[in-house]
């Protein structure tokens, strides 16, 4: 809701208290539904999450620069390249995250999810190298539900 207030600019106290009102009734039926589990968010990785956010939009960004120099360039030296990345992630939103982060990755697809891997489609080898040195893998915060 936040995030749409400062992206619209619309600040009138009717639209607010609607967004406020449809926010907390999503939340009251989802909790009547009983479909948030601890699974879903952990309050504990907040902080964690956060950090990991910000190291992604830095890495969506640098990517995106560097792709669109590459696909500018006169005779773009695209090497698609299809491999399987390992994953020691073990909570379906540990999974989920990090398959979600390398397709955010422009020039990166995930392809399909496995309980070890993640098969990927990327536009440059030197892309698909990235993946497999392991570092958004290790970034990606542990999501295992606290109990």
């Amino acid at each position: 809701m936040l995030f749409w207030w400062l992206l619209s600019g619309y600040a009138s106290p009717l639209l607010l208290g609607l967004g406020a009102a449809s926010t907390l009734l999503v939340i009251a039926l989802a909790l009547r539904m009983e479909v948030i589990d601890h699974d879903s968010h952990p309050v504990g990785l907040s902080r964690a999450l956060l950090s990991y956010w910000v190291w992604l939009l830095k890495e969506v960004v640098v990517t995106n620069v560097q792709l669109a120099r590459l696909i500018l360039q006169r005779d773009p030296q695209l090497s698609p390249t299809q491999v399987c990345v390992p994953t020691t992630k073990r909570s379906d939103v540990g999974l989920v995250t990090f398959a979600n982060s390398i397709t955010l990755t422009p020039g990166t697809l995930s392809l399909a999810v496995h309980a070890d891997s993640i098969d990927v489609l990327a536009l440059t080898r030197d892309g698909a190298d990235d993946l497999l040195t392991g570092e958004m893998e290790r970034r990606v915060p542990d999501c295992r539900a606290r109990r």
